[in-house]
């Protein structure tokens, strides 16, 4: 009896094991989900695309990545509302044009190829510190 208890319980913790790996699996599935983060680059705004510069490292030069838009290509400008006490803070995206996007603007790239930008997602970039004169 104590052999079918033991075998139960392995089988078990065996089945448990499997579905946390393949849950976890998922997840990264999901976060991978083709898409590209990163900072407009400076002068790199055409008629027909734009240039990202994907984050690095501390101490690291981040690498380039440039997109083509097209027509189909659709853009929504996310702004932040700040949290209440208690609350989170929430995000809100409207749709936008090709125009609006500026160097320095924080964006997420979607794409299938890695070359034709397919909806690109982006908010105003960090204002850099004054410094003390």
């Amino acid at each position: 009896m104590s052999r079918i208890r033991t075998l139960g319980v392995a089988a078990l913790v065996m089945a448990l094991a499997v579905m946390a790996s393949s849950a976890r699996a998922a997840d990264e599935a999901k976060k991978s989900d083709d898409a590209i983060r990163g900072v407009v680059k400076k002068d790199s705004i055409t008629k027909d695309g734009f240039t990202v510069t994907l984050r690095a490292k501390k101490g690291e030069t981040g690498e380039d990545k440039t997109f083509t838009v097209t027509d189909a290509t659709e853009f929504f400008k996310v702004s932040r509302k700040k949290a209440e006490a208690g609350e989170k803070a929430t995000e809100e995206s409207m749709k936008a044009k090709f125009a609006e996007l500026k160097e320095g603007d924080i964006v997420t790239v979607e794409s299938k190829d890695g070359k034709t930008a397919l909806t690109v997602k982006f908010r105003e970039g960090r204002k850099p510190k004054k410094t003390a004169a």
